[in-house]
């Protein structure tokens, strides 16, 4: 890293780098309170769900404005899942039956899984292949803003599925017609039908709603801004104005808008 930043001059304004070697645990405890003054973006390394326990959560959970990525060898875990049943409960179990491509983000599974007892923060996967390894990065967050951003990033690199560098969904394969003359339908298309039919069902009513889900669901805002436009056009749903679907109109600037069924949709 200092070698990054000698080359990178710019960098030395911004950045300072405190080096230490200690166990972990005792670094954490020690620099703690200073990350309670700021925004904090922490990353563990390759070894970091060595050190993922419940106390480190918990006081990450009691941050203000942090968020944490987390780099985990997934197919190791595949191959030794006694090992990473140690740190991660259940995990042996919950990998039985999964196809080797989805390891990663059923690691992140059995994390948010063990997390969600006393923590806030919403786990989301991007998997990366390496030759014939399976690796992956977890990013965490419990605040839409930062989960927006990270989506953001994840689809750009790949656009079929966000979160993976390879063709994990086989998505690439879905664009080949089957004998019926149908393609089978992606992972964005399977997202888009269920935002819909939730839509149509008025089971999501506002702007807000519809981020909230798009983000849990792992998609982009622009994946459901197109079926609810899709919809209005279609004259579904009425709605006055602009979807919205953002975070600055849903939680900076608070605008709230109803997506109302159109009556002669109406069952």
């Amino acid at each position: 890293m200092k070698e990054y930043c000698c080359i990178l001059e710019e960098l030395n304004d911004f950045l300072k780098i405190e080096v230490y070697n200690q166990d972990f645990f005792d670094i954490f405890e020690n620099i703690y309170d200073s990350f309670k003054q700021t925004a904090n973006l922490l990353f563990f390394d390759q070894n970091g769900y060595k050190f993922i326990t419940e106390e480190i959560l918990k006081k990450v959970n009691d941050l203000y404005s942090t968020d944490y990525l987390f780099f985990v060898s997934s197919s190791y875990g595949y191959r030794f899942k006694e090992v990473f049943s140690t740190y991660i409960p259940d995990f042996e179990k919950k990998i039985k039956d999964v196809r080797y491509e989805k390891i990663h983000e059923y690691v992140t599974i059995c994390y948010q899984d063990y997390a969600s007892r006393f923590s806030d923060f919403k786990y989301y996967p991007f998997s990366i292949k390496k030759n014939t390894n399976i690796y992956g990065i977890i990013f965490a967050s419990k605040h839409p803003r930062g989960i927006d951003k990270f989506l953001r990033v994840a689809w750009k690199e790949n656009p079929f599925n966000g979160n993976a560098n390879f063709d994990i969904e086989d998505d690439m394969g879905d664009q080949q017609m089957t004998l019926f003359g149908d393609g089978v339908i992606t992972k964005v298309e399977i997202f888009q039908r269920k935002l819909e039919s939730l839509i149509l069902n008025q089971k999501l009513k506002t702007n807000c709603d519809v981020y909230d889900f798009t983000l849990e669901q792992g998609h982009i805002p622009n994946h459901a801004k197109e079926i609810v436009l899709k919809l209005k056009n279609n004259n579904k749903i009425c709605f006055s104005g602009h979807a919205c679907i953002s975070y600055e109109s849903c939680y900076k600037n608070i605008k709230r808008v109803r997506f109302e069924k159109n009556e002669k949709n109406k069952t």
